[in-house]
């Protein structure tokens, strides 16, 4: 059956904790957590001045999200109140980013280059740039579920405002496997099938399609 959840406000995103029991709500200036068998209030974290576009549950009872002013914060649901906030250019649209599937590593980034942190502490622990310098604005992110693989998309090259050259980075325990720049456009979303196969790859370019790259052959 479905549940539905009526809201107040205007949704950008929502998430599910790792054991299923709660959503996370991202709203303007504020995400609500509800449980979800029965869409019962949990809490409400408010976030005065900010858009949660993107929330996603953390370890150790925390929720990143972000907005629409250059950062990513990481909230302490046991505290309640900010853990720490990092770095993450937004471009032309809210920022993406993501955490590891062992929760150790947070991955952002600005127009020229990718960060990688230490989720628990919020220290920069490496930046990784495309050959051809540059991450590109309004990045997708994906990690393999063994973690093994890390990939990057977005744009990479802009005439005047349109973007003209997409690119898709690979890395393969921490060393650059893969770098694809056939794409006429930006790179609007990435996810790894759950053997850790194949990458599916949605851009601008084909709207009505999704591109599968096999990950043992590389084509």
């Amino acid at each position: 059956s479905v549940v539905g959840y009526q809201m107040s406000d205007d949704v950008w995103s929502v998430a599910f904790s790792s054991d299923g029991n709660r959503i996370a709500i991202g709203c303007a200036a504020k995400i609500i957590l509800m449980e979800r068998e029965t869409g019962n209030l949990i809490s409400t974290i408010d976030i005065p001045n900010a858009v949660a576009v993107e929330v996603l549950f953390g370890p150790d009872q925390t929720l990143a999200f972000s907005d629409f002013n250059d950062s990513i914060t990481v909230w302490d649901l046991t505290r309640n109140k900010i853990r720490y906030s990092v770095n993450g250019g937004v471009g032309f649209e809210p920022n993406h980013f993501a955490i590891s599937p062992d929760g150790r590593r947070l991955i952002t980034a600005a127009f020229s280059e990718m960060y990688i942190w230490d989720y628990e502490m919020g220290k920069r622990i490496d930046t990784r740039k495309s050959p051809g310098d540059g991450i590109g604005s309004s990045p997708a992110f994906a990690f393999s579920e063994d973690g093994k693989y890390l990939a990057a998309g977005g744009c990479f090259q802009f005439n005047v405002e349109a973007c003209v050259r997409g690119e898709v980075l690979l890395w393969e325990n921490e060393v650059l496997a893969l770098d694809l720049t056939s794409f006429s456009t930006r790179i609007r979303s990435l996810a790894f099938s759950t053997d850790n196969r194949y990458l599916a790859i949605a851009s601008a370019e084909n709207e009505d399609q999704v591109e599968l790259l096999d990950l043992e052959s590389r084509s």
